[in-house]
């Protein structure tokens, strides 16, 4: 049963308040197209200048043969590589992934490179920056953050599949998992059982695909689906913004009221 797509909104320019009141306010994902594109990271960044901060440096690098990067089967180790190694083996091979890496706590050499995107405020809670650098075919399967997230494409390409928060009862969370796995998503969107989880074919995908210098606003709890269609960098940026709209999701947390009713294990 072949999934349908529809297309994520697509901007070239958005001011502060038409993300406000078109895309954050009523939770909806946007690619702003070259959004990045006067970033310091966007000009500087390369396996080069990385190379030219890094070289030796250990860096922790996690492993998945399948290149799926699915903790809830228990597929994915991690190595300590030096940078310049791992990099070389990420260009190779998707069998490795520079994962949601600190870059205050791991690359604080990086943060003079950073442009904190425009549509935040200086109140915005728990902000984190990540840095990604992934191969063709690595993937992060179906899951969904407790947070806003700005995606931020440095090098190559990366497709992302989403769904909105209301269809989680469609979409199998890991409810009999580990609390911290719990926002994960049993279904395998590249070849879905559709027997084992009928109630998939009720949900609404959303296909958004970006490039160099492209930002996607990916709204909490939103759930994702990415993968590198090439040697990919990236930067996201987590962040919270105290208000009702925050509370309506977070109190839904990794396991709604409808996923809660689910108690066969899958």
């Amino acid at each position: 049963m072949e999934t349908k797509f529809k297309d994520i909104a697509t901007v070239s320019e958005l001011s502060k308040n038409e993300f406000d009141n078109n895309y954050y306010k009523p939770s909806i994902p946007v690619i702003i197209k070259g959004g990045a594109n006067d970033y310091k990271a966007y000009k500087k960044w390369s396996p080069e200048y990385f190379s030219s901060l890094f070289g030796k440096k250990k860096v922790d690098v996690r492993t998945s043969q399948s290149g799926v990067y699915d903790y809830h089967k228990g597929s994915v180790s991690r190595v300590f590589l030096p940078f310049d190694e791992a990099v070389d083996y990420i260009k190779e091979n998707k069998a490795y992934y520079l994962q949601q890496s600190s870059i205050p706590d791991n690359f604080p050499e990086l943060l003079g490179d950073l442009d904190e995107p425009m549509w935040m405020e200086e109140t915005d809670k728990n902000k984190v920056r990540n840095l990604w650098i992934g191969g063709v075919g690595c993937v992060s399967p179906l899951h969904f953050d407790g947070s806003d997230n700005f995606l931020i494409q440095i090098k190559g390409k990366k497709e992302i599949i989403l769904f909105h928060p209301d269809d989680d009862k469609y979409l199998y969370p890991n409810v009999h998992g580990p609390k911290t796995l719990r926002q994960i998503s049993l279904i395998d969107l590249d070849n879905v059982d559709h027997k084992k989880f009928p109630l998939f074919e009720k949900s609404q995908a959303y296909k958004a695909t970006i490039g160099p210098g492209d930002i996607l606003y990916i709204p909490l709890h939103w759930w994702h689906h990415v993968r590198s269609l090439d040697f990919s960098i990236n930067i996201n940026y987590w962040w919270n913004r105290k208000n009702l709209r925050y509370y309506k999701y977070y109190t839904k947390a990794a396991v709604s009221t409808h996923t809660k009713r689910l108690t066969k294990k899958y």
